[in-house]
């Protein structure tokens, strides 16, 4: 059995923030997670974050051990950090899954 400890988002680094380069106004919001995501869960984040759900949504990426969010910091709490963690516990749900399947396949006899 692999064990996997789910990522959490466990700060916003504020000495990271930096201007936007799609909009003024705009800043890349760095928020560190628990540890860093290993590629699987990457996609399967990216997965997540590909349809947008409001008219406030947000592109968000992962760098290393950081989500990267593209938007007004005054944003952060109101919309952002909600859909964010949703879209973590999403992914360490999913990837998983993807463990289980990769490490326990049906025929395998076990």
């Amino acid at each position: 059995m692999v064990e996997f400890e789910g990522i959490r988002i466990v700060d916003i680094d504020a000495e990271r923030v930096q201007p936007s380069n799609r909009a003024p106004g705009l800043r890349h919001i760095y928020l560190k997670l628990s540890h860093t995501p290993p590629t699987e869960w990457v996609r399967i984040f990216k997965d997540e974050r590909s349809y947008p759900r409001h008219s406030m949504w947000r592109h968000a990426w992962i760098e290393g051990a950081y989500i990267v969010i593209d938007c007004v910091p005054e944003e952060i709490e109101n919309y952002h950090l909600r859909d964010l963690r949703q879209d973590v516990a999403t992914a360490n749900t999913k990837y998983a899954t993807y463990l289980q399947r990769v490490h326990h396949p049906r025929g395998a006899g076990g």
